[in-house]
């Protein structure tokens, strides 16, 4: 199949257009994450709405390229862009492998950074939970019986016995 080079050039162009969208969400996610360690939690809702419009961003850009393949008599499933790559000559070969390269690479960071989001989110949940638990404790310890009962015990108590 021989592809003229405005079909190929609108291909490359989609995938730099994906990833640029990457990019930008990978950036929020790293912000994201020093808002994470740092407990500014009140930047987090607007690093939300961000990602949400990258997501439909990237999720139209992905539609749109798949459109494209369909268009230039490939397939629309997950193979078609390896598929199509195939049927090109070498030079375009080369610039669709190098643009979808940084395209996987983008992706890759993009779950790294997510994975480690979310991570610390749990983190920081299960701390306060824990605080949260103690605070509410009102100054009693949950001790295990001998039978493996809970049993409540108030801090005091438990130093004079020591």
């Amino acid at each position: 199949m021989n592809v003229t080079t405005p079909n190929i050039d609108s291909l490359i162009d989609s995938l730099k257009k994906q990833t640029q969208a990457l990019q930008s969400l990978n950036s929020i996610l790293s912000e994201e994450l020093n808002c994470l360690k740092e407990s500014q939690f009140t930047r987090l809702e607007q690093y939300a709405e961000q990602k949400e419009i990258l997501a439909k961003s990237i999720e139209q850009s992905s539609r749109d390229r798949l459109l494209l393949l369909k268009d230039l008599g490939q397939s629309t499933e997950r193979n078609a862009l390896e598929e199509f790559i195939k049927t090109c000559s070498p030079s375009d070969r080369a610039k669709l492998e190098a643009t979808n390269n940084q395209l996987v690479e983008e992706i890759a960071k993009c779950q790294e950074l997510n994975s480690i989001n979310g991570q610390v989110i749990t983190h920081n949940l299960n701390q306060r939970r824990e605080l949260f638990r103690q605070i509410n404790s009102n100054g009693s310890t949950d001790i295990y019986t001998k039978t493996g009962n809970l049993s409540k015990h108030s801090d005091k108590g438990l130093h004079d016995e020591a």
